[in-house]
């Protein structure tokens, strides 16, 4: 079902595709382990491809305190491996809460959640 800004639904309301059904849009929240629930909002990216909890931007982690947890070696398409920093958070998405590891990009505007998050989190 297409709303105004043209976005489509899937999956019963739990996400959506952009206008032009490049991106799956999912919202969540996000806090660190000293935040109140439910956290902050954010529309964030539902990739496929990406096997990790989630990619954040570094000023986002920044701007919502959440605790460095390490360091962390990703490969990339490219087969090129990058570091990042990592960070403690909670997401809430579907009224499920997970506790994970998140992958801070000092480059990267967006917010990719990997499909395995969503999975758990929906799984009954």
């Amino acid at each position: 079902m297409a709303d105004e800004g043209g976005t489509t639904e899937y999956a019963g309301g739990l996400g959506r595709y952009d206008p032009e059904r490049n991106l799956c849009l999912i919202d969540i929240h996000l806090r660190g382990v000293k935040h109140e629930k439910p956290g902050v909002a954010y529309e964030a990216v539902l990739d496929t491809g990406f096997s990790g909890f989630m990619l954040l931007p570094l000023t986002e982690a920044l701007a919502l305190k959440l605790p460095l947890e390490g360091t962390q070696s990703s490969t990339l398409a490219d087969e090129s491996v990058v570091p990042h920093l990592t960070a403690l958070g909670i997401t809430t998405f579907a009224g499920q809460e997970t506790l994970g590891v998140i992958v801070l990009s000092p480059s990267s505007p967006i917010i990719l959640v990997g499909w395995t998050s969503c999975a758990s989190s929906t799984a009954p």
